[in-house]
């Protein structure tokens, strides 16, 4: 089941990543977007009904890593084709009031639930099988009147809506910075320095950041690294402990990155010095 939906997901995004350069939001022609999400979401229902996990952890992982991330296209997609529709709107104070009331309800959402999110990016699993068991209290207890119990948890739609959020949140701060949230620096030129390289490179500063305690004396927690890159240099990470896992199952080695950090750093400080020695 876990290998069905991450080659449904690697496959899924691939033609949405293709849609999103043809579709315009001014034409009339039917947005195939969603049509594709929801369909690949009931193929993993259809699969979901005669399947058993093997054992409790196999069940936790698909709530809790496999499945999250279809939930978050479908809450991205929803939320961005009525954006796209509101940046037609002529009067740039309608627009403005539209995309801060859209980054409030983001930070509020994520306020309401913020010890799950930081539960979630930093890797917990004391709570898995509270959180991510369909069979668990918790999830009869907090019952979602629009959520199917068969198919997913409501921790399960949680943090579909918290990755979804994220994402818009990042791109409305970075297309209209009228909206709010922009980072004000003496001397700033004003120029967007938006992160263009590998998203696993930026995964392998975040826990190294983590682990050396750069940030706030060492006080600062995974979650907190990663909310305030993905800030400042507007980018997404979808999944960043499903990222971190595929760097543990590398096979050339685990700081790739780094490692070209590293080289590249060196290159330059012998370009210096050869440019003394001449």
């Amino acid at each position: 089941m876990i290998d069905f939906t991450k080659n449904l997901y690697d496959d899924l995004v691939s033609r949405l990543k293709d849609l999103d350069t043809k579709v315009d939001p001014a034409s009339l022609t039917p947005d195939l977007r969603m049509g594709m999400i929801e369909k690949a979401i009931s193929r993993i229902k259809e699969k979901l009904k005669d399947h058993v996990f093997c054992n409790d952890d196999e069940e936790v992982w698909f709530f809790k890593f496999s499945l999250p991330p279809f939930l978050s296209l479908l809450i991205y997609y929803t939320e961005k084709t009525e954006m796209e529709t509101m940046a037609f709107v002529i009067d740039p104070q309608i627009r403005k009031e539209y995309y801060t009331q859209q980054l409030r309800k983001i930070n509020d959402y994520c306020r309401e639930h913020s010890e799950l999110l930081r539960y979630y990016r930093s890797s917990g699993i004391s709570m898995d099988k509270h959180y991510f068991l369909r069979s668990s209290p918790l999830n009869r207890e907090n019952i979602n009147p629009m959520m199917d119990q068969s198919f997913c948890t409501v921790y399960t739609v949680t943090i579909a809506t918290l990755q979804a959020y994220a994402r818009l949140g990042q791109e409305i701060r970075c297309q209209f910075p009228g909206s709010g949230g922009d980072i004000w620096i003496a001397g700033y030129s004003g120029v967007k320095m938006r992160w263009t390289d590998t998203k696993s490179g930026l995964v392998e500063l975040c826990y190294s950041f983590k682990e050396k305690g750069t940030f706030n004396n060492g006080e600062a927690d995974l979650q907190s690294i990663f909310d305030y890159l993905e800030y400042v240099f507007f980018v997404h990470i979808d999944n960043p402990y499903r990222s971190f896992q595929e760097i543990l199952s590398r096979k050339k080695g685990y700081t790739l990155y780094l490692d070209k950090l590293r080289d590249g750093f060196i290159h330059k400080i012998d370009d210096i010095e050869s440019g003394y020695r001449r």
